[in-house]
């Protein structure tokens, strides 16, 4: 039950450290890709949009990534994929109705 001026998020994501009081549980620091791993996962990308859990899970495994990671880069990566075609297709439709 969030507390007093507490949000039902954040009560979600506070805990009670040894002495009682409240503390923000912590993130996961951002992953630093090493270069290889990260052109893998872009030749990955280019064969395949969307892994199978099997496929996810080796392809982790082979990089030293955790399943998690790998998902989450890839879920990245298809946002900014086809965030970059629906921009394109917008600015390419407002350059035809103006002409």
């Amino acid at each position: 039950m969030p507390t007093h001026g507490q949000t039902s998020e954040e009560s979600l994501n506070s805990s009670k450290n040894s002495n009682g009081s409240l503390n923000k549980k912590q993130r996961k620091a951002r992953t630093a890709f090493t270069d290889l791993q990260l052109q893998t996962l872009e030749k990955s990308f280019e064969r395949q949009k969307y892994l199978s859990v099997q496929d996810r899970m080796e392809l982790a495994a082979k990089l030293s990534l955790t399943d998690t990671q790998v998902k989450t880069w890839y879920q990245n990566r298809r946002d900014r994929c086809f965030g970059q075609s629906q921009s394109e297709l917008m600015h390419s439709q407002i350059f035809l109705s103006q002409s």
